[in-house]
């Protein structure tokens, strides 16, 4: 019973001071001490436990407040439990809220150890679960994420995430909301490497969008359900995008009409067509 005391007034002590320490609350522009797995914690509201200086286990379902991460390697188990996640990791010239921002020497990387947990949110604007802006790198290891917009018909949306010209690595997991993956490439290219997963529901209105000059390199994973797939804006810069395997809606790309299949490995020879479903395998 102490020990959980001393605990939780731990925590408290840490979240009065997590604004000057790395969690943000606005569009991460102030300035802050070094960013700790202890600040980390301290965004949730539920029982955490640090594994080692630079991981941070989830006990028990919670909340979590957001992190804007510049520094440092750190990693977030959600060990199975169900994470709602408020948009407080910062917001960009646009006004596109996060939960998450990793940027700079940052490198965070997600992950669910016991593999029934789940990072859920509601946005009513633009809105990123983790983005990763140049210099910063995101790794999303096997976890599940969702995050749709209550304001949809206003056009409004909801992204799992993204890449702003940082590095994004994708390895399992499934990922759920009005657009699932972006890769926006501003002064530097969109990096997104995805090994695997599954990308939006039926709910879903696009997998992945892209946007810009990106260098995006599809694997594996399952890009069919949702309503328009994989989709490009008609000026993005697509030379650096590849697919080597999985399975897509069949459609264009843009309104110019790119066709995936102009895309995909010389080495994935093995492409069938089912039901306007293209699936593509080495």
């Amino acid at each position: 019973m102490i020990k959980r005391i001393l605990t939780i007034l731990m925590v408290c002590m840490l979240a009065a001071i997590a604004p000057a320490c790395g969690v943000a609350q606005g569009t991460g522009e102030e300035s802050r001490e070094p960013l700790t797995a202890e600040v980390i914690a301290a965004a949730f509201d539920g029982d955490v436990k640090l594994k080692d200086e630079n991981t941070v286990v989830v006990l028990e379902d919670c909340t979590f407040n957001g992190a804007y991460v510049n520094e440092g390697s750190f990693v977030i188990d959600l060990n199975g439990c169900s994470v709602k996640f408020e948009t407080g990791g910062g917001s960009d010239d646009r006004g596109w809220e996060r939960c998450i921002t990793v940027c700079g020497s940052g490198d965070l990387r997600l992950t669910d150890s016991v593999g029934s947990g789940i990072f859920k949110g509601v946005c009513s604007n633009q809105a990123v679960f983790a983005a990763a802006e140049p210099g910063g790198t995101l790794v999303l290891d096997s976890v599940a994420v969702e995050l749709f917009s209550e304001n949809a018909q206003t056009g409004a949306r909801g992204h799992c995430f993204g890449s702003w010209g940082g590095t994004v690595t994708v390895s399992g997991g499934v990922y759920d909301g009005d657009v699932v993956a972006i890769a926006c490439g501003t002064e530097q290219p969109a990096s997104l490497l995805i090994e695997n997963g599954l990308f939006g529901s039926k709910k879903a209105k696009t997998a992945l969008y892209m946007t810009g000059k990106v260098n995006v390199n599809v694997k594996d994973g399952e890009f069919s359900y949702p309503t328009f797939g994989v989709r490009a804006a008609q000026d993005a810069d697509l030379s650096g995008f590849l697919i080597e395997g999985g399975s897509f809606r069949d459609a264009a790309l843009d309104e110019s009409g790119r066709s995936l299949t102009a895309f995909i490995s010389e080495e994935s020879q093995n492409r069938t067509r089912k039901d306007g479903i293209l699936t593509v395998a080495k």
